[in-house]
């Protein structure tokens, strides 16, 4: 969950509308003002306030001077500051960090990137999931129970049969045509000898399995590229080679300084991954779950551990019951694991 509190100081319609839209799509909360003096008032008495979109110059805003102002108290990584640059401002962008700004947004500017400027990245919740498929054994009353596998010997006194999961392939899960009641009550019966089988990483949704690919770890797109990286020296500025690459020249996209020249002016470094949908900056992809039944995405380290067992019963009985999808078990002495063993 984002917890930003985003302070805006602009009075150009055009980029406002872009920054309240993109800041209401994320649910971060915002506070709009139109002078750099209200501004620092609203920073001063508000310590919720986290952040900083300002116009570096128009009427009522002097952007450098309220960013200077705020250095004093906040440093860059309590209090990150955007400062918005007009194209017709470009040759004094560099003032703009000189005092004090975390980054330059050049206007006008698309939604974007914005985004990346501000690193939002889309909410989890806003993510799709779906209702999950029905078991087939609860809706189908001639649905056939799991197999259950005979685990005696015609010279036994006391059969004993195994009742193993299945693969339910309308929900997507493993089934053992028991109700939820009935499992536990194996579980906790002593007398039911207990086999791990396996385990599985299931959706932590549904319950159903996942397929799994490597992608992004803030939105869980499979859509992501490697990319170079590249320092610029006079500004520190660091980025993909994508961003910094105008036609065939190199030119910074912070500080917009052109024609910069490899090991002069920049470095290239190896570089991380950039998601092609969310446009988030990740070191490595991450391992991706993909739900087949409810179509969820999620990490693959949220993924729930289901334990497969196989039960093994003495004196076991069908009934009419196991057609609806539960067992019953008969009313006769069971026998120890140790003596279901011995059979």
């Amino acid at each position: 969950m984002d917890t930003r509190t985003v302070l805006v100081i602009d009075n150009e319609r055009s980029s406002l509308d872009i920054i309240e839209s993109v800041l209401l799509q994320a649910e971060i909360p915002f506070r709009p003002c139109k002078s750099s003096t209200e501004g620092w008032d609203i920073v001063r008495t508000n310590p919720g306030i986290t952040s900083l979109v300002i116009r570096m110059q128009s009427e009522g805003i002097d952007g450098c001077q309220l960013t200077q102002r705020i250095r004093q108290v906040k440093s860059h990584d309590q209090f990150p500051i955007l400062m918005i640059v007009a194209e017709a401002q470009l040759e004094v962008a560099a003032s703009a960090i000189d005092a004090g700004a975390t980054d330059v947004l050049i206007h006008p500017f698309e939604a974007r990137e914005f985004r990346m400027r501000m690193n939002i990245r889309p909410a989890w919740h806003r993510r799709r999931v779906d209702a999950a498929h029905p078991l087939a054994a609860a809706d189908n009353q001639n649905a056939k129970i799991p197999e259950v596998m005979d685990m005696s010997s015609e010279q036994s006194l006391n059969p004993v049969q195994t009742v193993m999961p299945a693969f339910d392939p309308v929900s997507l899960r493993f089934a053992y045509g028991a109700s939820t009641e009935q499992i536990d009550a194996w579980m906790n019966d002593e007398s039911v000898s207990k086999r791990p089988l396996d385990k599985t990483l299931v959706c932590p949704c549904c319950g159903s399995l996942p397929s799994f690919r490597y992608g992004c770890g803030t939105c869980g797109s499979a859509a992501t590229r490697s990319d170079s990286l590249i320092h610029h020296y006079a500004c520190a500025h660091v980025a993909g080679e994508a961003e910094f690459r105008v036609g065939n020249s190199i030119q910074c996209p912070k500080c917009r300084t052109s024609e910069l020249v490899a090991g002069s002016d920049f470095e290239v470094v190896p570089g991380g991954h950039e998601c092609l949908d969310c446009h988030a900056k990740i070191s490595e992809p991450a391992l991706i779950g993909h739900c087949l039944a409810c179509q969820h995405r999620f990490l693959a380290t949220d993924a729930v551990v289901e334990q497969l067992m196989a039960f093994r019963l003495t004196q076991f009985r069908p009934s009419s019951a196991q057609v609806g999808g539960g067992f019953r078990a008969a009313k006769r002495r069971r026998m120890s694991p140790l003596e279901a063993d011995a059979t």
